[in-house]
Formats: structure tokens, C-alpha cells, sequence
């Protein structure tokens, strides 16, 4: 699906997939080997983010995911929106529906996600044999480790947005400016790190000490990011 008209923002995405970072991949299948033995390596969401995600906000083109349900089936909705010209590329795929247990529709939504915007954004994330070995490749070689930022260097004194989302070498992986839509993310994504822990307990405290909401505006914006389970002890 798309809108009437994505001609800018198929012009802003071929400009952002010259900045793309080298798309790394730092997964491990052991279930699905190659033909030497070693397990198949694909590339992460976090992989994918890393190497995507700057160069497309340059050029204003922002990712987004919902879901819906339609009749008895549940949707993810992965959308590319291009923020000047309003123009979107979407993609939707059924994750289950009405007997899926809540687990199997969470690794749905996280195992979508993935193959959606490798295929929005024409990358290939995933380890391809034949091509390689005829050239003589080692097609298996992992992606050396990107270096972790020490989490004493991040700096949490600061109120307000971007709110962040660290990843497992807490680098800043994604940022929003709404408070409701990072704590989904943050919920629903982002790995138990002391960095995003941090990141949790300095949005408490911002709400807390802010001069600009009343003391029921305050006590519901706390309940809304309790209700989504992120406690200082997320």
C-alpha cells in the first residue's frame, strides 16, 4: 500500500541509501547451517537500525509500527513516511488471530519488523551461499564487535526529549519525542541495559521535577509509564 503519489520519497530514500552505514550482521541461527557447519548469520534489527536510521532522517523519512486487527486477525503495519511531502510506503502481514496467545503475537511483531523494512529499504540482511562461495568468499565471517560506549559517558543530566533507547553497546538506537511513544518501544524492545534502565529513572525524574505540569498531570503521566511496565526498576 501506498499514497497517491511516492515520488519524493522514493527520491529521498535513494539519496538516504548512499549514506547507509555497512550493514552488519550480528545474528546467529544455530537451527539452520551452512554447508561448512556454522550456523547462519543474519543481520538484526538492531544491525539494520545502526547502519539505516541517521542517514534516513536526514532526509526525513521516519519508520513507524502499529498494529490492527481486522475481523478475527491481527495485522503489524510497518510504515515509511516521508515527514515534508507526506507521502508513505506500507506494508502489512497478519502476525496471528484470534486464538494466537499474546507470546506468539509478540514474536510475530518482532520477527516482522525485521523483514519488513529490510524489503522497504531493499537490503539484504539475511546470508546468501551460492553467489559467495562460487567467488570464493568466506560468506560466514562474523561482523566484528562494534565498540561499546562506556555508560558513565552518556550523559542523563538533561530534561525533556529526545526520549532515547539504547542498544547492547548502549549507543543510542532510536530517539522520540514523545514520551508515550518511546515508553511502547522501550517496553516493547529495548534490552534490560543499566543504559536504558538510566534512561527510564531520568524520564521519572523529569516528569517529577517539572515545573510546567500540575501534581495530577504529573501523577497520570507516571501511571501511564507505569502502566506500560516501565518502573525505575525496568
Amino acid at each position: 500500500m501506498q499514497s497517491d503519489d511516492i515520488s519524493t520519497l522514493l527520491t529521498a530514500l535513494y539519496k538516504a541509501r548512499d549514506n547507509f552505514k555497512t550493514l552488519e550482521k550480528n545474528g546467529s541461527n544455530s537451527f539452520f547451517k551452512t554447508k561448512d557447519g556454522k550456523p547462519h548469520k543474519f543481520s538484526t534489527l538492531d544491525d539494520i537500525f545502526y547502519a539505516c536510521t541517521n542517514s534516513l532522517r536526514d532526509e526525513k523519512l521516519e519508520i513507524f509500527y502499529t498494529t490492527k486487527v481486522v475481523g478475527d486477525l491481527n495485522y503489524l503495519c510497518t510504515t515509511l513516511f516521508h515527514i515534508d511531502s507526506k507521502q508513505w510506503l506500507r506494508s502489512e502481514t497478519v502476525i496471528g488471530d484470534a486464538k494466537s496467545k499474546p507470546q506468539d503475537i509478540g514474536s510475530g511483531i518482532t520477527y516482522m519488523r525485521r523483514y519488513h523494512i529490510q524489503a522497504m529499504l531493499n537490503l539484504e540482511a539475511d546470508f546468501e551461499d551460492d553467489g559467495n562461495v562460487a567467488n570464493g568468499r568466506d560468506t560466514n565471517e562474523i561482523s566484528p564487535p562494534r565498540k561499546t560506549v562506556a555508560l558513565d559517558s552518556i550523559d542523563y543530566d538533561y530534561a525533556g526529549a529526545p526520549y532515547r533507547i539504547f542498544d547492547k553497546q548502549n549507543r543510542e538506537s532510536q530517539t522520540f519525542t514523545e514520551i508515550e511513544t518511546w515508553g511502547v518501544r522501550m517496553k516493547n524492545d529495548a534490552n534490560r541495559t543499566e543504559a536504558n534502565k538510566k534512561e527510564v529513572s531520568r524520564v521519572r525524574k523529569d516528569i517529577e521535577d517539572s515545573q510546567d505540569m500540575t501534581a495530577n498531570g504529573k501523577a497520570q503521566m507516571l501511571a501511564r509509564i507505569d502502566a506500560m511496565g516501565m518502573t525505575n526498576e525496568a
